[in-house]
């Protein structure tokens, strides 16, 4: 994966970046305090295949001392420009490096052991990993609980891997440790705090 920086691949990033960041942020970080829900970011389109909500984080979240995992479909001379240009954030192929993850649907992805827990210390250390999928609302019924859901919410996210459910209960087990996720499809975003419990509806 290049590291060059190609500003002609680069496409603009918030149209005011004070105020629109201001105003994705408050919705980031709703969708991580009431899990489940779905909230729409307003984001100017970022290099194909990287959607406008997973772009949105990126512009909210992201700078130069959060290293960036990109999926084999995501690692794009454009999206990398992108990345580089708008956040300053280095791209690591190593997934524990990463402070934040991107993961494409239809890739191979890590598993999610292989991307860093946090530790006691510092739990906001771990990865929060960003899966881009086709829909947020066709897919197999999973069931949340856990702080900020007052009794459940049920979401129906398409095409996660097999595995990945119970890959993420055991990852999220011990308390304080484990990666948060977003879940994200076109300008949507759902957030998945590993305080959430999840299981098939």
């Amino acid at each position: 994966m290049t590291q060059t920086l190609d500003l002609s691949q680069v496409t603009p990033g918030f149209d005011d970046p004070v105020l629109d960041a201001q105003s994705c942020f408050r919705k980031v970080l709703d969708a991580i305090s009431y899990p489940g829900r779905i909230y729409a970011l307003d984001v100017p389109p970022a290099p194909a295949p990287l959607n406008p909500a997973s772009a949105g984080l990126a512009l909210t979240l992201m700078d130069f001392d959060t290293p960036i995992y990109l999926s084999p479909a995501l690692q794009t001379d454009s999206i990398v420009s992108w990345l580089r240009f708008h956040c300053s954030a280095p791209i690591t192929t190593v997934p524990k490096e990463a402070a934040f993850a991107f993961l494409q649907e239809g890739d191979v992805w890590p598993s999610i052991d292989e991307f860093h827990p946090g530790d006691a210390k510092y739990p906001d250390t771990s990865t929060s990993l960003v899966i881009q999928l086709s829909s947020l609302e066709t897919g197999p019924a999973i069931t949340l609980n856990g702080p900020g859901i007052e009794t459940q919410e049920t979401i129906h996210p398409n095409s996660m891997p097999e595995n990945f459910w119970n890959a993420r209960a055991e990852n999220v087990a011990d308390f304080q440790l484990g990666v948060d996720c977003y879940l994200t499809a076109g300008n949507q975003v759902i957030g998945l705090p590993r305080t959430t419990r999840t299981m098939p509806a």
